[in-house]
């Protein structure tokens, strides 16, 4: 690990007079970087995003971590904490409530709680900054979207919602993710997995793109995307903001498109790098049919209606994508990438983790930090 340049100081000294050690030192923050953060927009205000720690890419327990979302309310360019966080559980899944400006959900997880206990329920009135407890999901569920009239949650079964204290199953899956919902809060799509009985020769399982026009309250299934592995079925999905009937969907190696509410698919974009990639895929919509979507290799960009193009970030593999109005964000490891007005730039990102310090020179010298 490389030291601050006060930290080598410190063991300098510690090195020339040993019975210094002893003594206690001036704490010293030490940077961290202990994942990219998941995103999410909040259509209706400009520059609105919510930003969390996803613990997926966390390898160890982190105690230093923050639990609660952060928000920015100008493009990323600076982050919010929240004031008040009432669970011990780590934010999973945020999302804005079209219903009500300023309303904000979000699904928490405590990693510690047995598997048969759901995450817990929060929700914000005022974008972010306090956090009241509604009540908890059911075990399973890992993702929260808001339409025109419930609250849609997903996992082992599609679930709805009216005020997040009483559910029912809208339609049953083995599992479903990747929830997207039109800007007019009146289409909810959701990728369902649904394991099959056939022959040994067959397939296990079955992916389709399962779709409501009515806010949530009746399903269909629409077309099958691109399968991927079970074991990283993790899709990611975005609506046109000017068209609700066409979606764009995240697969194993290719982006697809539909222009007709989910009922077909074709091919979009360029191949992606590999078949399986260290992050999620991040896809977004731009308010001017612009493209944004990111896969850990790079960025791919381009038109709706046209084709997109690969780059690459140097220095750096970026992960999920949020998009609202004019304004893109791209989780990387260090900040977050904004597109904005057409132009890309790094912005900070939010402190996910709370600086650790060092308590005397004995600990910087044992490498205990």
């Amino acid at each position: 690990m490389r030291l601050p340049p006060i930290a080598a100081a410190l063991l300098a000294c510690a090195a020339a007079a040993p019975t210094a050690l002893a003594a206690p030192v001036t704490a010293i923050p030490l940077p961290t970087q202990p994942g990219r953060p998941q995103l999410a927009a909040i259509p209706g205000t400009p520059g609105g995003f919510v930003a969390w720690l996803d613990q997926d890419e966390v390898a160890d327990a982190c105690s230093t971590c923050v639990r609660s979302p952060f928000t920015t309310l100008d493009g990323g360019r600076t982050w919010r904490p929240a004031t008040s966080w009432p669970t011990t559980g780590d934010a999973i899944d945020v999302t804005a409530d079209p219903r009500r400006a300023g309303r904000l959900w979000a699904l928490a997880d405590d990693q510690d709680a047995s598997p048969s206990v759901g995450p817990d329920l929060l929700r914000s009135d005022d974008t972010g900054v306090t956090w009241t407890r509604i009540g908890a999901a059911r075990s399973g569920v890992a993702e929260i979207a808001a339409s025109a009239d419930l609250l849609v949650l997903a996992g082992e079964d599609i679930l709805t919602s009216v005020d997040g204290t009483r559910f029912s199953v809208a339609r049953e899956t083995d599992q479903s993710e990747g929830l997207a919902v039109s800007a007019d809060g009146r289409r909810v799509y959701v990728e369902a997995l649904d394991y099959l009985l056939r022959e040994p020769d067959g397939d296990p399982f079955e992916i389709t793109i399962s779709v409501s026009a009515d806010a949530g309250r009746t399903w269909g299934s629409g077309a099958t995307p691109a399968l991927l592995p079970v074991l990283e079925f993790d899709p990611a999905l975005a609506v046109d903001p000017g068209e609700p009937r066409t979606l764009l969907v995240g697969g194993s190696t290719v982006v697809e498109r539909s222009t007709d509410g989910g009922g077909t698919l074709a091919p979009f974009g360029p191949a992606r790098a590999s078949d399986y990639t260290p992050h999620r895929l991040g896809l977004g919509i731009l308010a001017d049919r612009t493209v944004v979507a990111a896969d850990g290799a790079g960025l791919l960009v381009g038109p709706l209606d046209g084709a997109l193009q690969r780059s690459r970030i140097a220095g750096d593999e970026p992960g999920d994508v949020a998009a609202a109005g004019d304004v893109a964000l791209v989780a990387l490891a260090n900040g977050v990438l904004a597109r904005d007005g057409g132009r890309l730039e790094r912005r900070a990102g939010p402190p996910l983790e709370a600086p650790r310090v060092v308590r005397d020179v004995a600990a910087l010298r044992d490498g205990a930090v």
